[in-house]
Formats: C-alpha cells, sequence, structure tokens
C-alpha cells in the first residue's frame, strides 16, 4: 500500500496529503481505494488533514450565517446563531430546544467545534447540557455534534468557568474533551477570541455592574438600595453585590480577505509554466523563473476585504451607551470599514429594540448594513417544532377532552422599528448569505410556511376516518376497570382539585415529537408542582399554555420536585427558576426545591452567579423515617418543608427510594380530597414503590423499552411495557398512565396484549383531570388505529417538515 502511495506522480494534493503521519496512510490508502471514481487526491487531502487549504484557496467558498431556534415558545431565550462555512461551522448561543430543534429541521452541526456564547446565562446557554451529554454519548447514533479529537472549544465572558463548573456534577467535561476559553472585562473590553484561516472574532463586553453603579448612572445615585443578604439553598445567607446582568458579549466578525483572480494571460507573458508554480502564486509564495523571482502580486489581483458580521446582544436597555461608546463598533462606521460591514443580528428583547435610544444607535450605522432582528417577539408566529405541532393537532381531533389545542399568544410588541427599511424581522433557517459575492443578502428558501389549524384537522378526518369513528364509539363500547370506592372520590372531588399536565414524555434526548421529562400538577386553589424539568420545559409551558398563563404558572408555583441527578430530568430547572426570579423580582420568596443530594451542588455553583431564590430540600428528608436526611437540613427547611405541603392541601408528601441510579425516587401525594397521586420516576420494577402506591387513583410509570428489549431495560435500571403494566397492577393502582418513552419509538411505544382496560399512554402536552382519569384507557384503540407498529416514520416526517400550524 505504501509502495503505491509514493509510486504515483506527486500532484500538488499529493504533497498535502504526503504531511499525512505515516502509521494512518495504510487506513488512508484504503479510504483512497473506495473513493478513486469520486475524489481527487486532493480533495481526500483535505478531509483526512482537517483546515490543510488555507482559505485564499477557496475564493467561491460558500459561508452564510443562518438563524436557528427563534421564536415565542422559547421564552426568554437568545436565539442562535450559525454561521456556516463549507468546511466549517460555528455556533453562537446554545439555547434550550437547540438540540431538538436541530434534529427536526435537519441542520447538520458535524463540522462545528467551536461554541460562542453572548452571556453566561439560561436564555443563552440552557441547551448546553444537553449538548454536551450528546456529544458524550457515541450509542446516540449519528453524532449531532464535531467528534475530530480537538474537541470542541466553548469561548464566553466572565463567569464562564462558574457555568461549566456546574456541569461538572452530570457532565464527564474532562472526557468530552472541552476546551473552555474564559475573557474577562476587567482585563479587556474589547478582546480578540478566535482567528483561523477562514475569520476572526472579537468580543466586545459590556454589562456586569451591581445595581447600586447603574442606579447611580441612571438616577444620579438616588433610589439605590444597600447591598442585601442573599438566601443560599440551604436557608443560610450570604452577603453578595447583586448583579443586574451578567458580563454580555457582542461578537464582530471579520471574514478572511477573498483572494484576487489569477490572471493566466500576464503569467503566460511572463513565461511561467503551468503547474506547480501557479499553484504557489496563488497561495502568496514568490517564485523564480529562469532566474527572475516573480512576485504573486505580479500576475494575481489584490485581496478584497472580506465581509463582517456583527452579533449584538444588549440585554437592557442601559447598555446601548456602553456599545455605542465602544471603538472597535464605532471603528465599523468609518469610510474605510462600513463597506465591509454587510449583516448585524440583534438579539436584544423587543422592548429594547423598540426603545428610541436603540433605533438611534441602528440608524448611526451606514443604510447599506442589513440589520436583523431575532427574539421571541420577533418571530412570534414562528413555530419550532411542526411535527410535535402536528401531533398535537391530530391527536386533539381524535380526544379534546385530554388534548386541548395548544395556546397562541397576540404579538404585543412590534416586530420591525418604524421607519427602518434595511431592518428585518428574523425567522427560522433564515440565511443572510456573505459569500460569495454575488449571493449576498437574505435568502427565505428554507424557511418553512404556515399552515392553518383546519387544514390539519382536515386531513386528518380524510387520511384518519376509521380513527375518528373509534374514538366516537370507545366510551360506549370499551370495558374499563371499576372501582366504586376511587369513582366516588373522583365524582367527590370534582375538576378543581387536580390536573396532570405531561410537558416531556420521551427518555434521555429531545425528539421530534416527545420532549424529556416533565409534569406540571395544577392543584387549583392548592398551587401548583413541577414534577422533573428537563430541558426545554419552560418552552413547552409557553407553548401549552401561552405565554402569559404560564408566567402566572411559575409565579404561583409552590414545590419543584426532581426525582435524581440525571440531566434528562432537570436540565431545564436553572431557566426555571431564572426566570420565576426575574417574573417576581427582588421580593420573590424562596421556592421549595425537593432533589437527590447531588443537585444541591449544581444549584450551588450557578447561585454564584444567578439569583434563584429557591430553598433546597434533601429527597431522603422526604422518605418515610427521613433518617438519612434530617442531618442535611435545618429546623427553618423542615418548617418551610411543611409549610408547603399544608399550603398545597397534602396530607402526604413522601419521596420513595427507587431502583436506578444513586439517590433515585419516586413520589407519593395524597391529598385531603381524597385521591392519591404517584409518578414512579425512572426505575427497575419495585416493591417498594408497589407498596407505597397502593390504591393510587393515578399512578404514572416508566416505560422506557417495549418487551422484546428486556435486557437493555435490566442494564439500564429501567422498565418494559409489560413490567410498568405489571407495577400498576401490583400497586392496584385504579389507573395507569405510562410515560418516558425511548426516543426509538417516535409517536406511540410498542405494545400488546399486557395492556389492560385501567392503563394508557402519555403524550406531550396531554391534560388529565382528574375527573377525566375513569377515561383515559378509552383513547387507546384509536391510537392504535391511528398510528400502527408498521408506520412508516419517515414519510410521515417528511409530512411533518412542510406542515406548520398557524
Amino acid at each position: 500500500v505504501r509502495c503505491t502511495w509514493s509510486q504515483r506522480p506527486r500532484s500538488e494534493g499529493e504533497r498535502i496529503a504526503s504531511s499525512i503521519p505515516w502509521m494512518f496512510r495504510p487506513w488512508t490508502s484504503i479510504f483512497v481505494a473506495r473513493a478513486r471514481h469520486r475524489h481527487t487526491w486532493f480533495d481526500i487531502a483535505k478531509r483526512l488533514h482537517g483546515n490543510v487549504v488555507p482559505s485564499a484557496m477557496r475564493p467561491n467558498e460558500c459561508c452564510y450565517v443562518q438563524m436557528l431556534a427563534c421564536g415565542r415558545d422559547m421564552g426568554p431565550s437568545s436565539a442562535s446563531v450559525l454561521l456556516f462555512f463549507d468546511t466549517q461551522r460555528y455556533v453562537f448561543n446554545v439555547p434550550e430546544g437547540f438540540q431538538r430543534f436541530c434534529t427536526e429541521h435537519k441542520v447538520k452541526l458535524s463540522k462545528v467545534n467551536r461554541v460562542f456564547l453572548t452571556k453566561n446565562a439560561p436564555e443563552a446557554a440552557g441547551g448546553l447540557p444537553g449538548a454536551l451529554l450528546t456529544m458524550a454519548d457515541s450509542g446516540v447514533g449519528a453524532p449531532l455534534w464535531a467528534s475530530h479529537g480537538g474537541g470542541i472549544s466553548l469561548h464566553g465572558p466572565t463567569g464562564l468557568q462558574k457555568l461549566v463548573g456546574g456541569l461538572r456534577t452530570y457532565v464527564d467535561v474532562k472526557g468530552i474533551g472541552l476546551n473552555v476559553e474564559e475573557f474577562h472585562k476587567e482585563r479587556d473590553v474589547t478582546r480578540l477570541v478566535h482567528q483561523d484561516d477562514r475569520l476572526t472574532v472579537e468580543a466586545v463586553l459590556v454589562g456586569g455592574k451591581n445595581t447600586l453603579e447603574i442606579q447611580e448612572q441612571t438616577n444620579g445615585g438616588d433610589g439605590a438600595e444597600p447591598l442585601r443578604k442573599v438566601p443560599k439553598v440551604d436557608g443560610k445567607v450570604h452577603k453578595r453585590e447583586q448583579q443586574a446582568i451578567p458580563v454580555t458579549a457582542t461578537y464582530i466578525c471579520k471574514l478572511a480577505p477573498i483572494p484576487g483572480k489569477f490572471m493566466p494571460e500576464k503569467a503566460k507573458a511572463l513565461n511561467i509554466p503551468k503547474g506547480p508554480l501557479y499553484g504557489k502564486l496563488v497561495k502568496g509564495e514568490a517564485i523564480q523563473v529562469d532566474g527572475v523571482t516573480i512576485r504573486p502580486e505580479q500576475v494575481v489581483e489584490p485581496a478584497v476585504p472580506g465581509p463582517t458580521l456583527l452579533i449584538v446582544d444588549c440585554p437592557t436597555i442601559g447598555l446601548v451607551k456602553e456599545l455605542a461608546a465602544s471603538s472597535s463598533i464605532s471603528a465599523l462606521k468609518t469610510q474605510q470599514e462600513k463597506e465591509h460591514l454587510m449583516c448585524a443580528i440583534h438579539l436584544a428583547p423587543q422592548e429594547v429594540v423598540n426603545h428610541p435610544t436603540y433605533r438611534e444607535w441602528i440608524a448611526s450605522f451606514p443604510e447599506t448594513v442589513h440589520h436583523i432582528v431575532s427574539n421571541a417577539h420577533a418571530c412570534a408566529n414562528e413555530v419550532l417544532f411542526p411535527a410535535s405541532s402536528k401531533l398535537c393537532g391530530m391527536l386533539n381531533t381524535l380526544h379534546p377532552e385530554f388534548f386541548p389545542e395548544l395556546a397562541k399568544d397576540a404579538n404585543e410588541l412590534e416586530s420591525r422599528i418604524p421607519g427602518s427599511t434595511n431592518v428585518t424581522a428574523g425567522q427560522n433557517l433564515m440565511r443572510y448569505h456573505l459569500k460569495p459575492i454575488v449571493k449576498q443578502g437574505i435568502d427565505t428558501a428554507d424557511v418553512p410556511s404556515l399552515v392553518p389549524d383546519h387544514c390539519i384537522k382536515d386531513e386528518v378526518k380524510d387520511t384518519f376516518p376509521k380513527s375518528l369513528e373509534v374514538a366516537r364509539t370507545a366510551k360506549n363500547k370499551w370495558t374499563c376497570v371499576h372501582d366504586c370506592d376511587a369513582e366516588e372520590v373522583i365524582q367527590n372531588a370534582g375538576r378543581e382539585s387536580l390536573e396532570v399536565t405531561f410537558l416531556g414524555t420521551g427518555a434521555a434526548i429531545p425528539s421530534k415529537y416527545r420532549n424529556v421529562t416533565s409534569l406540571y400538577l395544577n392543584l387549583f386553589s392548592g398551587g401548583g408542582m413541577l414534577l422533573d424539568a428537563g430541558e426545554g420545559t419552560l418552552g413547552q409551558m409557553i407553548r401549552c399554555f401561552g405565554r402569559k398563563r404560564a408566567e402566572k404558572i411559575l409565579e404561583k408555583l409552590s414545590c419543584i420536585w426532581i426525582s435524581h441527578i440525571h440531566a434528562d430530568h432537570h436540565a431545564g430547572l436553572i431557566n426555571i427558576l431564572n426566570t420565576r426570579r426575574r417574573l417576581l423580582g427582588e421580593h420573590c420568596e424562596p421556592i421549595l426545591v425537593i432533589g437527590p443530594r447531588p443537585l444541591r451542588r449544581v444549584l450551588d455553583m450557578h447561585s454564584k452567579f444567578l439569583e434563584l431564590s429557591i430553598l433546597f430540600v434533601d429527597s431522603w428528608s422526604t422518605v418515610d423515617g427521613g433518617e438519612k436526611g434530617n442531618h442535611q437540613n435545618n429546623r427553618s427547611s423542615a418548617y418551610f418543608l411543611e409549610s408547603v405541603r399544608k399550603r398545597m392541601k397534602l396530607e402526604r408528601l413522601e419521596s420513595v427510594p427507587v431502583i436506578h441510579c444513586a439517590h433515585s425516587f419516586g413520589i407519593i401525594l395524597q391529598h385531603v380530597d381524597g385521591w392519591k397521586f404517584t409518578f414512579s420516576g425512572d426505575t427497575r420494577p419495585s416493591q417498594l414503590l408497589a407498596q407505597k402506591a397502593a390504591n393510587s387513583t393515578l399512578l404514572v410509570h416508566e416505560a422506557t423499552f417495549e418487551d422484546a428489549l428486556h435486557e437493555e431495560a435490566v442494564q439500564k435500571n429501567h422498565c418494559t411495557t409489560r413490567e410498568a403494566v405489571q407495577a400498576g397492577q401490583d400497586a392496584r393502582a385504579f389507573r395507569t398512565l405510562l410515560t418516558h418513552f425511548s426516543q426509538r419509538y417516535p409517536k406511540i411505544p410498542v405494545f400488546g396484549e399486557s395492556f389492560q382496560s385501567c392503563t394508557s399512554i402519555a403524550f406531550d402536552m396531554m391534560r388529565v383531570n382528574l375527573a377525566d382519569v375513569p377515561n383515559l384507557p378509552t383513547i387507546l384503540p384509536a391510537l392504535k388505529e391511528m398510528f400502527p407498529a408498521d408506520c412508516d416514520d419517515e414519510e410521515d416526517a417528511g409530512v411533518a417538515s412542510r406542515v406548520l400550524v398557524a
């Protein structure tokens, strides 16, 4: 093999390939043999050796910036921006839902090896834990992120190390090969953070001042509050300067110069022979011909400065003056640079964008600059997950009592800056082409179109008439198990005692149809309770209830309970807590968070740079007896736990150790109205849980795998469908509702004869009122008819990608 390599005529491509270490050459030659008819040596060398060919040799390389994951139902999250090159990708911000969005819309991130954060806050980095875990999990199939040996570099302003430190409890940061590069405002207001042969990235840092400094600037020093004591997660207090906002970075991305054209007629006039010498001149090297030195500028046109991209994050209007005062940004408006600044992407909230001061700042840029506003209000009509929206519409047509229509909020703020013709509201998958020059400008070819709700309903009526008929007749024909005692309790409790909303019913990672685990329990006059909070829980809440109602739910939330430390059950918790704190302001009362012991370390680390307003209680303290956990909590925590239990009108709030990872629990809730609710968390079949859950009115139990994958279920400490159904029978539960399905079952899990007439399955956005619990099994026949086991999901995925709900 090596002889074949060495004996070939040495072309320019082979000289590049020869730099590959010799121990990889046999493998390289095998690859070449398989691809001989499809690739040149030059192409193969580029693929195997990474960035060998400098940007100057790719004058026609495609480069564009693309808007990702922007929309109203992302909550307060910042949009993500993808900077695309043919051979490289760069991502700015990884908000919650980012992975799910890219999976559904087939956005390829396999060549990403650098991520830039505008701020170290959940709005910009909420999706980072899930992204890192996907990188670490080799069993998830084709990797979403880059897998080359250098790992991924994460760039961000002050506090990035603390942010990553908070993830180390449940993410193997070192094993992933994550390189953390933090830059500090106190040392550099503007700093060069990255440079390669494609682009240069500079960060302009603003913010990071405490409340006292900001009030002195805005109010002349009047009305400033003194430093106050901030509660820690264990109920203790310590002094800390209150940060209004974190240090925020605005990025200036300057593309490498576009090489000038090679002029063969001049080369011929200088008697330069065709071949490798041409390549050297193109790369900027001088050559010798007949003893005469020929320089590149003699035969190559001058290089043109590359386009410049500005990515602006301005969380509050008070930071506009800092941005305007930046010498680096001001330099972009000068005569020398203004022709190169093509596009400015604004991630600021709409209330900031609409402020006169911000408008004036935008107007100060040259008219040739195209401004794209990408935030929740500017993209208010965007549907991020069309496949899930379509599925919800289909289920609503079948059973509206369990699957109500998704909420729609009116866009209360203007999405454009009045009078500005060069400002555009961002859209998901919208592109702005930077290179080649002939394609520069906005491209909306990939932006999905909107289809009204009634079109989906008409499609269901035309495509699944039998399912609709089965759904109409199921209540009368389907025989359900009756329990007079349970039904009497349900009847006496009425419709304003308990309602369970499934915000996520999937396992491990988000998918098109199922987000990761979370349940919201509406106790009506008793407040609300959140059981688990996987990534994207806040966005799911907004999609389900609408923004205003979701905010009210957060404000009235009494307790959050986390089953165990795996990220798919708590990665959305910080965003929930941070948003709640922002809504309620400085006088926000602490919220009770009950969780496994390792979760305390995660919350402690995030509390160093975020105001979370929580009181943490170890789950062991809520186990029957509590002997393993009482020493972890002081008397104030025990008193607070008891007061919350009484406020929620619960006679019993008990965590139950289950069989999964260390510190894994299920939960039992018993209400003064007589009903009993049990959630298993993640577990193998547990005799203790069955005993504690005895005679539950509703048991929500995990059913990760189908029966044929019993060995895998045992290996990963999960349940099969049959085992979950049997758990409900062992507990003598009135109704058992299965959840936490592996993402290998995108719509409906595989189930067979093990399903009884007291069992049903959960979907995202499903709402189960206590009064409707007896009817849960009646939805199964129509679901079996609509989603047969041999359903071709790929075809449906193609339909879903083209259909959006208006």
